[in-house]
């Protein structure tokens, strides 16, 4: 099985080099193999060549990869920003993705500051529709810059996307051996749109025996939530409401350190990425903590169907905190390398315990 894998701008490079090290114990230990192909598409390949991604490049993807992983994207030294979009909208639509996952997990309770929540009770998995590809944005802007200007934005959603969307959400969800999922909403604000997403889940919901489906008002929802975060593990909720609830989900979880934005369909295709951006204040430097990549790596073990290496790495990482194996942004006195180093030995000692239970 083949991975594409673009590094990137920043911390991408650092973090990468970690995600591969942990990948290559894996590879020793299992007979299904993931190869990992390295591209150098980001902000230097970018001024270099004056191009996002290569048509050739986007046809092996679609022809030859499973999907891709990218470290990070975003080189302050380019004179636009614009290429970042263009290799998010590429993959997007070269490999036709439809959902987007945040995977949402308290590795620590001192990353949170809500009191008496321990490691490991907030664990949710948060979707919403691929921004890039499913809905389309339009609006306008008229008499610009003075006290007369009118701006407008639409979002326009179809029955067959939003029935699209969410089977291959539930079918996610499922294959995961979940049972609830929740659908999160704003009628309020978005009546028309909020009222096609529930026709939509319901009738789902109402044809599958394998899940229990419950839609919320965003207040209501954060009431109970505050109350019972334990009470969650599979969330749906499009649009801007998405948007803004998974940011504050990630907040209460330093989980944008942690963490990983993943899209895929329903033939497994996907394309991972950590939330942790480039960093290029601590670029270059062996201080970025890597968890956000080996938490990706974890992602893409599962959706290649191989659980054993991602509960390993998920394992791993709530260890790594138990331990303080810690970068000094993170009160540790630890660099990456080291800290890949002591995750890459503590899954080889798994992997030899699992082998020898056998």
């Amino acid at each position: 099985m083949k991975v594409a894998c673009i590094p990137g701008d920043g911390v991408g490079k650092e973090i990468t080099d970690e995600l591969l090290k942990i990948a290559s114990i894996f590879n020793e230990h299992f007979k299904n193999k993931v190869t990992f192909d390295v591209f150098p598409y980001g902000g230097e390949n970018f001024i270099k060549y004056g191009k996002a991604l290569t048509k050739d490049f986007l046809k092996r993807l679609q022809n030859e990869y499973r999907g891709v992983f990218i470290g990070a994207l975003g080189d302050p030294s380019v004179y636009t920003q614009k290429y970042i979009s263009e290799i998010h909208q590429s993959i997007l639509e070269t490999l036709d993705l439809s959902i987007n996952i945040k995977p949402i997990i308290l590795f620590d309770k001192s990353l949170t500051p809500l009191k008496g929540i321990q490691a490991n009770e907030i664990d949710i998995t948060f979707f919403r529709e691929s921004m890039n590809y499913y809905y389309n944005l339009s609006g306008a802007r008229k008499r610009k810059n003075n006290t007369s200007e009118i701006s407008s934005d639409m979002i326009v959603y179809s029955y067959i996307n939003v029935k699209n969307i969410l089977s291959d959400i539930f079918n996610f969800i499922i294959d995961n051996n979940g049972t609830t999922v929740f659908l999160i909403q704003r009628e309020k604000l978005f009546p028309n749109s909020s009222i096609l997403w529930e026709r939509v889940f319901n009738e789902l919901i109402n044809d599958n025996d394998k899940l229990h489906g419950e839609i919320l008002e965003l207040p209501q929802f954060l009431t109970m939530f505050f109350k019972n975060p334990q009470k969650f593990n599979n969330i749906i909720s499009p649009g801007a409401t998405g948007e803004v609830l998974s940011e504050m989900l990630l907040h209460l979880t330093k989980g944008r350190f942690t963490s990983l934005s993943a899209f895929k369909n329903s033939e497994n295709k996907f394309m991972v990425e950590p939330l942790h951006g480039p960093l290029p204040t601590i670029a270059d430097r062996n201080r970025v903590l890597p968890f956000g990549a080996l938490h990706s790596l974890g992602m893409i073990y599962e959706f290649l169907g191989m659980r054993i290496p991602a509960k390993l790495i998920r394992k791993a990482i709530f260890h790594a905190f138990e331990n303080e194996w810690l970068t000094i942004d993170f009160d540790g006195s630890m660099n990456t390398d080291s800290i890949g180093d002591f995750i890459f030995s503590y899954i080889d000692e798994e992997l030899k315990n699992i082998s020898h239970n056998k």
